[in-house]
């Protein structure tokens, strides 16, 4: 069984009411089949008052389904926002379905009809709409077109978020994006709206009697025949609504033939051979307007409804990890750098050239700037190539060029043998990387990356900062990594800056941070344990005392600290010793605390063991074999001594 599709077995009643409702429909159309003289219909439809209905109707409901769909898919986009009033609406636009035919074409005549309050100044200037072709068309749209919004703003409300805000990061312009990225994510719903306003098209009749009339050759459509045949000549009204059926099955077989085509392609799973060696980055020739990549940024950001204001100051060819626990502001300042959030008052400049400031908000396609999120959010009905090169094409570049190009970026991150694929048939790894050759194609000035490897596996995050380190190697690219990934740190980033509550508070070179952080999520991401407090002492042989709460803890000072000084001290969990509260430590260690503990976890071929200084706040871990931890006899609750030599511990200013 393909456990990916199982959905959950349905009960037997849902069978039998659904055989039912299937039966209700289809026993009437099969009723009319029996009374239907097929052998003659070739004969009827031979009458030119046939032939000439048949042949309106298809005129007329081809060209208001064009209508509804030029005038449709806008108003979709519109309705499918949150804006002020969007849901009076959406009422408007369900109002044609729930009026009776009738009704609708009453509302037209009084508004298009020559005494009509539209139709009065069109009479003066020789318009006539009423008892035309035209009517007919207008009758057919106003009925029709709410058909294809509600499908297609359904499927606009529930597409997945990001596509359009990558396409604008690539440099594509508003019109682009919404022809080849948006309309594309949603063609199945436009395709079955499409379908339907034509059905709804092809078999209007009352709203078409009432504004339009029945003019042969002129207003009368195949409803308006059978109507009337049905009075006079029954059996040629029975073979016009044979014909009838036979088109409208066609239209509803176009809708189903479409669903079945927007399924993806079947996926191919990566095996060893998919892992490619990246050659070396292409030479990149400056787009047509641009600029050489690597520059500066110098950003100041405010959001005060998310509590933000951070300062940062990055040189060029720097690649800076933006760290800190969730909620921090490291997402929400790489959105408005990017120009995908608007925050007035925000200032942003690189390399001389201000994106935002107090008169100046370029829009994010014409920043120069790439984002690589989380999700690589290829564009589905793309390739792996057309999607490298589709930044390029929204900058101007031609076909082949862009192409070529593209094929070049693939080959720089080992992927150039999935040129050919489509999304669907790509691992997350493969996406991954694929995503990441879209990104660096445009030669953007600075390249976002949004915890791009925290979707991936071990291997595929690996084999991705491999690339990464590859990319930024030789400085030609300014970076921002936001992560939580202490491995993409250490190996990709050339500075950190932590946020905590929407400000900066530590900042300095990668080697700087890891090993002597000031901040307790720092000290988390280093795995060091971390006491907050004040120098209380310092003495003669240039160890600092610093008091935390009710506890007292000795180290080394790693700077000149003075008496009251606010200071951190930082310590690794493997310099935590541990013994039973009964036993007293040998020798005369300067740091002895009663702890109780709180946890034990493995980690590795360790066992972490999380604990509580008494009377105190402060938590730390030490870590253990599993045999002195079995030895110890620790579990959860157990109180102990555990004892930190002082050379063990580092004493830094307080930030």
């Amino acid at each position: 069984m393909d456990t990916t599709t199982y959905r959950g077995r349905l009960p037997a009643w849902i069978y039998l009411l659904a055989v039912a409702g299937l039966l209700a429909l289809l026993i009437p159309l099969i009723g009319l089949g029996t009374r239907v003289p097929f052998a003659e219909i070739p004969q009827l439809m031979s009458q030119e008052d046939a032939r000439a209905a048949l042949w309106l109707s298809l005129k007329t409901c081809l060209i208001s389904t064009a209508l509804a769909v030029l005038l449709g898919i806008p108003t979709a986009t519109l309705l499918a926002g949150t804006w002020r009033g969007v849901k009076i609406a959406r009422v408007i636009v369900l109002l044609p379905m729930a009026l009776p035919p009738v009704v609708a074409g009453l509302a037209l005549l009084q508004t298009f009809g020559r005494r009509g309050l539209v139709g009065t100044w069109l009479s003066h200037i020789g318009i006539e709409v009423g008892f035309t072709t035209t009517a007919v068309i207008m009758a057919q749209t106003f009925v029709s077109m709410p058909f294809l919004i509600v499908a297609l703003q359904g499927a606009l409300r529930v597409r997945e978020a990001g596509y359009e805000a990558i396409a604008a990061t690539l440099g594509a312009r508003p019109t682009r994006i919404f022809t080849r990225v948006t309309l594309p994510l949603v063609w199945p719903a436009i395709a079955q709206g499409t379908a339907l306003a034509l059905a709804r098209s092809l078999g209007e009749f009352g709203a078409t009697l009432t504004f339009a009339g029945s003019l042969s050759g002129v207003t009368r459509t195949m409803p308006l025949e059978i109507y009337l045949r049905r009075e006079t000549d029954p059996q040629i009204a029975l073979a016009l609504a044979a014909v009838l059926i036979v088109v409208a099955i066609m239209v509803v077989a176009v809708t189903a033939w479409q669903y079945q085509g927007a399924r993806p392609p079947r996926r191919i799973e990566p095996c060893e051979s998919d892992e490619r060696t990246p050659t070396p980055a292409p030479d990149r020739p400056v787009l047509p307007g641009g600029k050489p990549p690597a520059e500066a940024i110098t950003a100041n950001l405010t959001l005060a409804e998310r509590h933000l204001d951070v300062d940062l100051q990055i040189p060029a060819g720097e690649v800076v990890a933006l760290l800190g626990p969730n909620g921090s502001g490291k997402s929400t300042s790489v959105q408005i750098m990017t120009g995908l959030l608007n925050a007035p008052g925000s200032q942003v400049t690189v390399g001389g050239r201000q994106l935002q400031g107090e008169e100046t908000n370029l829009a994010p396609h014409a920043r120069n700037i790439a984002l690589l999120a989380q999700k690589p959010l290829l564009f589905p009905h793309l390739s792996a190539r057309d999607n490298v090169a589709f930044g390029l094409r929204s900058r101007g570049m031609a076909k082949a060029q862009a192409r070529a190009r593209a094929d070049d970026e693939l080959a720089a991150v080992g992927a150039a043998h999935l040129a050919d694929r489509r999304p669907a048939q790509l691992s997350g790894g493969q996406a991954a990387r694929v995503a990441l050759a879209r990104a660096l194609a445009t030669n953007p000035h600075v390249v976002f990356l949004d915890e791009p490897m925290a979707a991936l596996d071990v291997d595929a995050a690996a084999h991705m900062r491999r690339v990464l380190a590859a990319r930024f190697a030789n400085g030609a690219t300014t970076a921002v990594i936001v992560t939580h990934n202490l491995l993409d740190v250490a190996r990709l980033a050339t500075r950190v800056v932590v946020l905590d509550e929407g400000k900066v508070v530590e900042e300095g070179e990668t080697h700087e941070v890891l090993s002597r952080p000031r901040t307790p999520f720092a000290a988390a991401l280093a795995g060091m344990n971390m006491a907050v407090g004040q120098v209380s002492d310092i003495t003669a042989d240039e160890l600092v005392a610093i008091r935390c709460g009710a506890a007292e803890l000795v180290g080394v000072a790693a700077e000149p600290l003075a008496d009251g000084t606010g200071a951190v001290a930082l310590f690794a969990p493997a310099a935590v010793s541990l013994y039973p509260q009964d036993q007293t430590p040998q020798g005369s260690p300067r740091n002895v605390f009663a702890v109780r503990v709180m946890g034990v976890e493995q980690a590795g071929q360790l066992v972490r063991v999380s604990l509580r200084i008494r009377d105190t706040d402060i938590f730390m871990s030490a870590d253990l074999t599993v045999g002195s931890v079995q030895k110890l006899g620790i579990d959860i609750g157990v109180w102990m001594h555990a004892v930190i030599k002082a050379a063990e511990v580092s004493v830094v200013a307080r930030p």
